[in-house]
Formats: C-alpha cells, sequence, structure tokens
C-alpha cells in the first residue's frame, strides 16, 4: 500500500492508503467464476443457511438460488422495483420503491405473507434480531418494522441528504447519507446518536465485528469507523464507484460498480490484497460462507466467487 494523503478534520488525522496496483492478484474470469442467471436488473441479495435470495428491480421480482446447485428453484412476485433483502431467521424483507412497502416472504412457502406500508421509496433493509429497518429516500427517514406483528412501530428522520446503505452492528443501525457520512440509530431508542463524517458519497454499509465499513462511491474509497468511538479508523482506495460490501469473516469484498472488478481488504491491515475480475457492473454482494455472490445492475445473472 501506498500513502496518497492525510486528511485533517476537526482535530483528527486520517491516512487516505491506495493500493500498489502492480500488487494486485486477480482471479482469472471462466475458472474462478460461476454465472447463474436471474431475473432482470438484480441488485440486493441475502443468504437463508441454503438459498440466495435476490431482488431483480426489472421485472418486480425476487429469485431463490440453491447456493449448491446454482439453480434458481423459486421466482416470487412482489411490488414495484424491489432492491434491498434481509433474512431474519425465517422470512426476507424486500422493499419495494415503487409502491412504498416492504414484502415479507416466507422462505419455507416462497410466498408474501405481508406487506407493510412505510415511507417513500424505501430501498435497502437491515435486520437488528427483533426489527427490521428499511430507509426511505424520498422521505429522508428509517422505518423500524417490528417482524412478529409486521407492523412499523418507529419512524426515524434523518435530515435532508440522499440515503443509500444500511447495517446493524449490535446496538446501532447505521446509515449511509450523501450529504453527511454515517448516521448511527440507537436501535432502543430510536433516535441517532452519532454522525460520522467519512468519503465522498457513502453508499454501501457493512459491520465486521467491530468495526463498520462505508463503500464512498464519490472517492473511491472505503471508510472504517471504530463503532464504540465513532472515529475513522482507516481510509482505503479500491477500484471505480464502490457500491456493495460483504465480510468474510477475515476480509470485506467491494463491488467496484464503475468497472468489472471487486477488491478483497484485509480488516485487519487495512490493505487491499486482490483485486478479481467479474463481469460488468458488480452491484450488491452476499457471502453463503464459502463463496461470494454478486449481482450486476445492467445484466440477468449473479457470479459466484470463490472467497479462498
Amino acid at each position: 500500500m501506498a500513502l496518497k494523503e492525510i486528511r485533517r478534520y476537526r482535530g483528527t488525522t486520517e491516512l487516505v492508503l491506495e493500493p500498489d496496483r502492480k500488487a494486485l492478484v486477480p482471479l482469472l474470469r471462466g475458472t474462478a467464476l460461476t454465472r447463474v442467471a436471474v431475473e432482470q436488473y438484480p441488485g440486493g441479495m441475502a443468504f437463508d443457511g441454503a438459498h440466495l435470495w435476490v431482488a431483480s428491480w426489472g421485472p418486480n421480482k425476487v429469485c431463490k438460488v440453491d447456493v449448491g446447485t446454482n439453480a434458481v428453484v423459486a421466482t416470487v412476485p412482489v411490488g414495484g422495483s424491489p432492491l434491498g433483502v434481509a433474512f431474519d431467521g425465517a422470512h426476507v424483507w424486500v422493499p419495494t420503491w415503487g409502491d412504498n412497502n416492504v414484502n415479507k416472504i416466507d422462505v419455507a412457502t416462497n410466498t408474501v405473507v405481508a406487506t407493510v406500508a412505510v415511507g417513500r421509496n424505501p430501498t435497502w433493509v437491515a435486520f437488528d434480531g427483533a426489527h427490521v429497518w428499511t430507509i426511505n429516500r424520498t422521505d429522508v427517514s428509517a422505518s423500524k418494522i417490528d417482524v412478529l406483528t409486521s407492523t412499523v412501530v418507529a419512524t426515524v428522520a434523518l435530515g435532508t441528504y440522499r440515503l443509500h446503505g444500511v447495517a446493524f452492528s449490535g446496538a446501532h443501525v447505521w446509515v449511509a447519507q450523501a450529504g453527511s457520512g454515517l448516521r448511527k440509530i440507537d436501535v432502543d431508542a430510536n433516535t441517532v446518536v452519532a454522525t460520522v463524517s467519512v468519503g465522498s458519497i457513502p453508499h454501501g454499509v457493512a459491520f465486521d465485528g467491530t468495526h463498520v465499513w462505508s463503500a464512498n462511491f464519490g472517492a473511491d474509497t472505503v471508510s472504517k469507523v471504530n463503532v464504540a468511538t465513532n472515529v475513522v479508523a482507516a481510509t482505503i482506495g479500491v477500484g471505480s464507484d464502490p457500491e456493495g460490501l460483504a465480510f468474510d469473516g477475515e476480509h470485506l469484498w467491494v463491488a467496484n460498480s464503475g468497472g468489472t472488478s471487486l477488491s478483497k481488504v484485509d480488516v485487519a491491515t487495512n490493505t487491499v490484497v486482490a483485486t478479481v475480475g467479474v463481469s460488468r457492473r458488480p452491484y450488491g454482494l452476499a457471502f453463503d460462507g464459502v463463496h461470494l455472490w454478486v449481482s450486476h445492475g445492467n445484466d440477468s445473472h449473479v457470479s459466484k466467487v470463490p472467497v479462498i
């Protein structure tokens, strides 16, 4: 890694690291990757222990993929323009941007068993152990849904700037907001308790057990935030237009949507240890315990990548 720049902000010093492009280790396409056909324009994904659920906003459907056979075993129609997906242990939850709802799908029967009205244009979603949180882009708010009653029990206002990703860190929900950085919400009090400035236009958010990471779409970096201190511990250069993030237990994976690659970041050393070639516009990411799954926003397939 090479030092790209030093940033100072409100008394803190941040080192911005850039990978040495000559040291990147690509995986060969065609030998390391498996392509699985799904519905058009796949976005968010979630793993339920045996299947990958993929939201496809083109035809307004969610595909259920057997991760062992790589076969689509069910397709579930939902509302308009589904994007995010979260799994609560028995159901997957899918916000539908076009009709301002969140769809609750029973993973055993592959049916929508509840439709919950939330704010305008819900996109991404996260599960906190008892509630599902969805971010409403036009309302600039987060809706908290009780998974047992399928009702909204709180709505948290988040200002004026556009919202992007969301993740749960054990006690807080973190929301990426274009003009503010990361908003930290106490899930018991339903209030914003901190705002952390990260790189330009944060999109994806992920939790690694100690730190929250943001994919900074406008800066081609990822930021690592200590969840206890709310301090940015590192900012690392990745590929073009980073979007989705996923943690595999040791590494953070970054979908570089402006190109055709993933960046693999060692979360202990804060270094990019590999760049993996995939097909165009990698967007969403999910980890199934063995493989990383990549959705491609301008296509009709997902890629299956071995992480070892």
